[in-house]
C-alpha cells in the first residue's frame, strides 16, 4: 500500500508475527523462547500470507487490466523481495566459505559441514527462487522457502486478476478451487515447509477473499467479536501441533482470515486497534521483511560464538534446530533480548539503505 492507505494496525501485526518466527529459530531454554506460543510460531507464516493475500489484492486487484500491468505488478514485488534475499544469499555464500576454511585449517566443524547441503544446485535454485518449488528441504537462507513460494502466488493472482476479474463468479471459484485444493493437498500430507507452495496458495487466498468480502460486504463487526477471534487466533496457535503433523494447525490460516476481517470490519477506537498503532511497533512492521530474512544469519553466528567461545553446550532438538544449553532464566534471556537487539538494528539498516532506495525505484512501475 502506498503511505496515504496503509493500515497500521495490520502493519503491526506482520512485524510481532516477524518477531515470532524470530524467536521460533532460536531456543536457549528462555521463557521468552521456550513457551508454547513462540513453539507454534511457525504459523506465523501462514499469517503472513493471508495479510500478504489481502495487502496485494486492496492495492493492486483492480490495477491489473492488461499484460502490461501485469508486467509491472510483478516487476514491482520481484523489486520488493529480491534485493534483500540476493544480499543475504550471497552473505550465506561467504559463511559456507568461511565455514570451509575453519573446516580445512582448523578442524572446526559445525553441525552441517560446509557445502553440503548449501551447494552449488542448491545455490542455483535460491539464485532463481526456485528453491522452494523444486527443493524438499531448506537450504541457504531457511526463512527464504516462504518468499520463492510467494513470488510465483503472485503470477497466479496476477492472471486470475486480468483474465477473471471482471467475470466475479469465475473470479470467486477459481479462488475458492485453489484454496480447497491446497487444503485437501496439504490435509493429506503435512504443513512442512517442503509444501510450502500449497501453504502459500491457501493462505494468500484466502486473504484474498477477505478483501473481496471487505470491499464488496457492508459489514460492521462489534470490538468483542474481534476481540474474540484475536484471542481465539492466538490459542489456536498454543494448541496447534508441529509442521509435520496435520491438526488444528491446518484450519489456523481460515482463523487468522476471519481475524482480519473483524479487525477490519470493527470500530476504529477500540482498545485492541489503539494498542496497534503504537509507533514502535508499526515500526517493527515497517522492517519485518528484513527482520524475517536477517534473523537466521544473526542466531547462527551467536550460537556459534556461544559454542565455540563462550564454551556454551549445545544439542539438537527434536526439530533438528541447535538449542543451547543456558544455566538461568535471566542469562537465557539477555541472551536472546541482545540477539533480538541486533536483528532489530539490522534490519532498520536493511530498510533504510536497501528497501527504500529500491523502494523509490519500485515507483516508475506505477
Amino acid at each position: 500500500m502506498s503511505s496515504n492507505s496503509k493500515i497500521y494496525y495490520l502493519e503491526s501485526l506482520r512485524g510481532l508475527a516477524a518477531i515470532s518466527v524470530a524467536l521460533f529459530h532460536f531456543q536457549s531454554g528462555s521463557f521468552l523462547t521456550n513457551n508454547i506460543f513462540i513453539r507454534n510460531s511457525w504459523l506465523m507464516v501462514d499469517f503472513f500470507f493471508v495479510l500478504s493475500g489481502f495487502v496485494i489484492a486492496y492495492s493492486y486487484q483492480n490495477q491489473i487490466k492488461t499484460l502490461n500491468d501485469c508486467f509491472r505488478f510483478q516487476a514491482k514485488r520481484f523489486l520488493r523481495l529480491y534485493p534483500l534475499h540476493f544480499v543475504m544469499l550471497i552473505l550465506f555464500l561467504a559463511l559456507e566459505f568461511c565455514k570451509y576454511i575453519l573446516e580445512i585449517k582448523f578442524g572446526i566443524t559445525s553441525n552441517v559441514q560446509a557445502f553440503t547441503i548449501n551447494n552449488l544446485s542448491s545455490f542455483i535454485y535460491n539464485l532463481f527462487l526456485l528453491h522452494n518449488i523444486f527443493l524438499d528441504g531448506l537450504t541457504w537462507n531457511g526463512p527464504s522457502w516462504s518468499i520463492s513460494s510467494e513470488f510465483y502466488t503472485y503470477i497466479i493472482f496476477a492472471l486470475l486478476s486480468l483474465f477473471l476479474y471482471s467475470k466475479r463468479k469465475l473470479f470467486l471459484i477459481s479462488i475458492f478451487l485453489i484454496v480447497a485444493g491446497s487444503f485437501y493437498l496439504l490435509f493429506t500430507s503435512d504443513m512442512s515447509a517442503s509444501n510450502g507452495f500449497l501453504r502459500c496458495l491457501y493462505s494468500f487466498f484466502l486473504g484474498v477473499i477477505v478483501n473481496y468480502i471487505y470491499s464488496n460486504v457492508k459489514f460492521k463487526s462489534s470490538s468483542g467479536l474481534s476481540y474474540l477471534f484475536f484471542c481465539l487466533a492466538i490459542f489456536g496457535v498454543c494448541l496447534s501441533k508441529g509442521e509435520n503433523i496435520i491438526d488444528i494447525n491446518i484450519f489456523l490460516p481460515i482463523l487468522f482470515a476471519i481475524t482480519i476481517f473483524l479487525l477490519l470490519t470493527s470500530p476504529d477506537d477500540t482498545a485492541l486497534k489503539k494498542a496497534l498503532r503504537n509507533k514502535f511497533l508499526i515500526r517493527m512492521g515497517t522492517i519485518s521483511y528484513g527482520i524475517y530474512m536477517i534473523h537466521i544469519l544473526v542466531w547462527w553466528i551467536m550460537i556459534q560464538s556461544l559454542r565455540f567461545i563462550f564454551k556454551f553446550p549445545t544439542l539438537l532438538d527434536s526439530r533438528g534446530m541447535t538449542e543451547v544449553i543456558i544455566e538461568g532464566q535471566f542469562v537465557s534471556s539477555m541472551i536472546v533480548l541482545s540477539g533480538l537487539g541486533i536483528i532489530i538494528f539490522l534490519a532498520n539498516i536493511s530498510y533504510e539503505y536497501i528497501e527504500k532506495p529500491i523502494n523509490k525505484f519500485r515507483q516508475k512501475f506505477y
